[in-house]
């Protein structure tokens, strides 16, 4: 079990950020044991078989068993602005806090890492012992993101936005003991206590100290917690986002994927011309689908003047809500 006392300034300082090297780390575990992801399927054979590339390698096999991953790996997101919240964070960012930890602090936490592949070890300890393991762990991030996340990679971010934008006004709404009591099974709450249930035992106390929560999308199953030294931060799966991508693929099978997502739009009024720029479609187009959702019942049309708008029917609502 572990064990977080916060005192008053520090549960006053727990953010919600994105965290986009951890998007990269639990695709790349994914792939590197074969598993399914529940939304996003099984990474393809190219996707595989880029874990095999020396310096994702390195990165791969420091991260796919159930123990201590180095946390050199998972820099905390950076604040942007002062932001406490739902602002951007630059991927690029925490690639350069990957590639430029100092070299004693890479080598005592690889010190502390057990590798299941003893060639993996001898590899990984190696790069630590010459220096050179953080910039080709950067670099490794980097490669696997660019040659198999970069097409859906704005897709992903948007998921994770939405849910740290949710939880943000949970916490704004109903204080940061309902976010703790809600995010995972394993994490619990008692207005002192962040208790969490892990297979090791560790103990630490906050005293107006930061703590990160990032929501993960890719890091489907796992909470990966890191609680001890200045960057502390709990990532968890953001499972929300992961049921709202199901019913938005669930919704494409129905209605087809550029309706629904036309439809889904539609939580608040638009017009076509907004429709259509945001969704990179002809006008026509967008009329067209308009068109057919209003004679289904599932959207309004509500003239304005010289525009007119278009937003859901309850019946429309109720099936984009799910």
């Amino acid at each position: 079990m572990i064990e977080v006392e916060l005192d008053s300034a520090s549960l006053a300082r727990v953010s919600v950020r994105p965290s986009p090297v951890h998007e990269i780390l639990g695709w790349l575990r994914t792939a590197r044991l074969g598993e399914r992801h529940p939304v996003l399927g099984r990474p393809p054979d190219a996707t595989r078989r880029l874990v095999a590339d020396p310096d994702v390698a390195l990165v791969a096999s420091m991260i796919s068993g159930t123990g201590y991953r180095p946390d050199f790996l998972t820099p905390r997101a950076p604040a942007l602005l002062g932001q406490r919240s739902a602002g951007p964070v630059d991927l690029n960012v925490q690639l350069e806090q990957v590639a430029t930890a100092p070299a004693d602090r890479v080598a005592e936490q690889v010190a502390l890492w057990l590798g299941a592949d003893p060639a993996d070890a001898g590899r990984v300890r190696a790069a630590a012992e010459d220096g050179t393991l953080a910039r080709r762990a950067a670099e490794g991030l980097a490669r696997f993101r660019d040659e198999t996340m970069a097409d859906w990679w704005g897709d992903l971010q948007g998921l994770v936005r939405d849910e740290v934008t949710r939880v943000s006004r949970s916490a704004a709404r109903f204080g940061m003991g309902t976010v703790f009591a809600g995010i995972h099974r394993q994490v619990s709450w008692d207005g002192a206590c962040l208790r969490i249930d892990m297979p090791y035992a560790e103990h630490v106390r906050f005293v107006d100290q930061e703590l990160v929560l990032s929501p993960s999308v890719t890091s489907w199953s796992h909470l990966i917690v890191q609680v001890c030294g200045d960057d502390a931060s709990l990532v968890y799966p953001a499972s929300r986002a992961l049921r709202s991508a199901r019913d938005a693929a669930a919704l494409g099978d129905l209605l087809g994927r550029t309706r629904a997502g036309i439809l889904r739009d539609l939580v608040v009024e638009r017009t076509p011309t907004d429709l259509a720029s945001r969704h990179a479609l002809a006008k026509p187009t967008v009329s067209h689908h308009l068109g057919v959702l209003v004679r289904t019942g599932l959207v309004y049309r509500e003239p304005d003047g010289k525009q007119v708008h278009y937003g859901l029917t309850t019946r429309g609502r109720s099936l984009v809500d799910g």
